[in-house]
């Protein structure tokens, strides 16, 4: 393991290799902090630049980098520790000079970060490498392994950066299958402009390969990402592809536990009347405005809320509606107004509860039926309908406006 003190002289080192002109303004100068520093998610600070009463300098934190990378080869940690000087340092001239890029771009990745940490949906993911010979491909096979109950509809791919290698390092696939991934039928791939088009997220092991997309790609800043907060590097000694295996591991393990998507179990469903919350207001005229091209006004649903004769359910999770249905009961008939999900919460089978749902209070209104129209391109919805016992009954032509489309009569005998 590197000592503080031979860290110090590495950090020297670095320094000495450096213009002088770039500690221009630094008066606080760069320093080695014994210790390691974490944010507020427990996560390592390797460095932070400073601008305030005290200064302007450079903190490089050596505990972190300990409890990172106590134990790769003393080559491996100068490189990274040079790493973050060089980070830190560009903070430094690009705020003398009032650029903010790194900054900015720094501050997007943690909020891309939060989003996860929220349970962001992410449509699909390419993790990516040099080579596509050993972490990408390690990554799809863990992410695959986990992602089989946790987020089975996220599909995901790898590629390598700058070649598509041969085939699998062995010292990889052999750690990697140790952990329960397979590597069956796994070719190694290129990054083309069709799979960096393809993939909604594209993950990459480490910050310079980010770098490199970012120079090909402009713009796409949203879209790629590092796998974790420090880089993921192929280690050079043959023993090290143990630790770095399991380090990805852990970051896929994480990553697929914060994809999982919620399930209606986790929603609860409620009635609406005319003393709803504003904020469940709000929330279904959003979703109204974001699903159809005729949406409800605000007046409109609050005059149907307050009909003894309405009847409206919600799906509601930690507070927040997330999903809504509308029903009107006119004799023995239950009409269906709308059946609308945000669009964050789809595929979770919210539609199909609030669906149940207003069934059940059908029957104990004394409906017979419950009716409802349908778009005859909502096949989705359909489906939906279909699934809960609706047949198609008829059709009315030419019933929808913006754009013009017939209406599917559908109908759901109760018993």
């Amino acid at each position: 393991m590197v000592s503080y003190k031979e860290a110090g002289k590495m950090l020297d080192k670095a320094m000495e290799a450096l213009p002088a002109g770039i500690f221009d303004g630094l008066n606080g100068g760069v320093n080695l902090i014994e210790k390691a520093k974490s944010d507020s998610k427990g996560g390592y600070i390797l460095g932070l630049y400073h601008n305030n009463m005290m200064g302007r300098y450079v903190e490089i934190f050596y505990g972190s980098f300990r409890e990172l990378y106590g134990d790769i080869p003393p080559m491996q940690f100068e490189r990274r520790l040079k790493s973050t000087l060089h980070h830190e340092l560009t903070h430094h001239i690009e705020g003398l000079a009032g650029d903010h890029a790194l900054e900015d771009w720094d501050e997007l990745q943690e909020e891309i970060w939060n989003e996860f940490d929220e349970g962001i949906f992410v449509g699909s993911i390419l993790f990516v490498d040099d080579d596509d010979c050993a972490l990408a491909p390690a990554a799809k096979a863990f992410f695959e392994m986990y992602g089989a109950e946790r987020c089975p509809d996220i599909p995901c791919e790898s590629a390598g950066l700058f070649s598509a290698g041969e085939s699998l390092q062995p010292d990889c696939r052999k750690a990697a299958e140790a952990l329960g991934a397979s590597f069956a039928g796994y070719e190694c791939k290129h990054l083309s402009d069709e799979l960096f088009d393809k993939f909604e997220v594209l993950m990459c092991m480490t910050l310079a390969q980010v770098d490199e997309l970012l120079e090909r790609y402009p713009g796409s800043e949203r879209k790629v990402i590092c796998a974790d907060e420090t880089d993921i590097l192929r280690p050079r000694l043959k023993i090290g592809w143990k630790k770095a295996v399991e380090r990805i591991h852990a970051v896929i393990d994480e990553e697929t536990e914060q994809l999982r998507l919620p399930s209606a179990d986790d929603a609860e469903i409620a009635p609406l009347g005319p003393c709803a919350p504003e904020t469940y207001i709000d929330s279904i005229i959003s979703i109204e405005e974001s699903c159809f091209p005729d949406p409800w006004s605000r007046e409109m649903l609050k005059s149907y809320l307050g009909k003894d004769s309405s009847h409206f359910f919600a799906a509601l999770r930690g507070g927040e509606l997330l999903g809504y249905i509308g029903s009107q009961l006119v004799l023995d008939e239950l009409e269906i107004f709308n059946v609308a999900v945000d669009e964050s919460c789809r595929r979770q089978h919210l539609g199909e509860k609030l669906v149940e749902r207003l069934a059940q209070e059908a029957l104990s209104l004394g409906a017979e039926r419950i009716t409802l129209e349908v778009r005859a391109s909502n096949t989705p919805a359909i489906a939906l309908y279909e699934k809960q016992g609706f047949v198609e009954v008829g059709r009315r032509k030419n019933y929808y406006q913006k754009p013009r489309e017939d209406a599917v009569l559908m109908d759901l005998v109760l018993e």
